[in-house]
């Protein structure tokens, strides 16, 4: 598949991504947050640590630790009846001990997906987002030495930023989601469904159509001061590939909030449609595919005096069909 387009940021320190304007493939942004005073502190992984503690709020971080054994992965067991890694609530200086010790030779340490408004307050007074005019937008930082994270996705868009070290992404268009070989849905090591193939070492013999996977993915190595956007719903494995990594990344969505998420849509469509007759989930299909997926305006035909819940966008409305659908759940 072809490698995302790219564009060099390195002599533009004002460049400002807009991010209204991205599409539904990955853009990678070289050098897009080299101008972030934190960004210079990495050659020395001690200044690193002086400048986060600068901002830290002093409140417990959680951190994971994942056995050698284990291929710095961040997955299930092999019975798939729990994870492979252990949690922990420690501070930002016990977590850099752990990070810098002999034993992370031989363990992984990270601290993932943690609000850098709730624990770093004012890190982004002085390292800015690359964007302007999006309000709505999630910022974490993640933080540790070699682990390798399972192709997952996320539903809100993506825009990752690399403070330290050096990260490899393994991107796959959604519709890859036949060849990934994903676990369970609602037992997960993070909130989202993982494949279970470590893209690092794949078994081809356990998960054959992970081949055909290869063939649409992207691979993508990203430097100290790169970022990259990450489409919604596009899945990516992550391998962080030096001692000490750090990464600042930003979700936002293109739906307001009171939308709810897909997620939930699609847990009750299984529920309702899974264990149908054959003929009777072709129907669904087609309900499914004329009044949610159609191009469209399906309501075209009906007074907007009577139009009801359904195809209405709004705050009210959206409340309403959740505390109907609520009432329904519950008889």
């Amino acid at each position: 598949m072809e490698q995302p387009d790219e564009i060099f940021c390195e002599n533009e320190s004002n460049y400002s991504v807009d991010i209204d304007l991205l599409t539904d493939k990955p853009i990678i942004f070289r050098g897009l947050v080299d101008a972030w005073p934190s960004i210079s502190t990495v050659s020395q992984i001690s200044e690193l640590q002086k400048n986060l503690m600068y901002y830290y709020s002093g409140e417990p971080i959680t951190a994971y630790k994942i056995h050698s054994t284990e291929n710095c992965q961040v997955s299930y067991n092999k019975e798939l009846t729990g994870f492979n890694f252990t949690s922990t609530s420690l501070s930002l200086s016990a977590l850099f001990e752990l990070i810098l010790s002999k034993a992370s030779k031989s363990d992984s340490y990270y601290m993932g997906s943690t609000l850098l408004d709730r624990w770093f307050p004012r890190w982004t007074e002085d390292n800015p987002a690359p964007f302007k005019n999006k309000s709505n937008v999630m910022s974490c930082v993640w933080l540790g030495n070699r682990t390798n994270v399972p192709a997952h996705f996320d539903f809100p868009n993506n825009l990752v930023c690399v403070v330290a070290g050096k990260r490899r992404f393994t991107l796959f268009p959604p519709e890859q989601i036949k060849n990934l070989y994903v676990g369970p849905l609602d037992f997960t090591p993070a909130g989202q469904p993982i494949s279970l193939v470590d893209a690092e070492n794949p078994d081809f013999k356990k998960y054959p159509r992970y081949r055909n996977a290869l063939k649409h993915a992207m691979t993508i190595e990203l430097e100290t001061g790169d970022a990259m956007y990450i489409p919604s719903l596009w899945w990516h494995q992550v391998t962080s590939l030096d001692d000490f990594n750090m990464l600042v990344n930003y979700w936002w969505r293109e739906t307001p909030m009171y939308m709810g998420n897909p997620m939930d849509a699609l847990k009750m469509s299984a529920l309702s449609i899974n264990h149908l007759p054959k003929h009777e989930k072709e129907a669904w299909f087609s309900m499914f595919r004329e009044w949610v997926f159609s191009e469209d305006d399906v309501r075209a035909h009906i007074p907007k005096t009577t139009l009801g819940n359904f195809y209405r966008v709004e705050p009210r409305n959206a409340q309403e069909i959740k505390i109907d659908l609520i009432k329904r759940l519950n008889r």
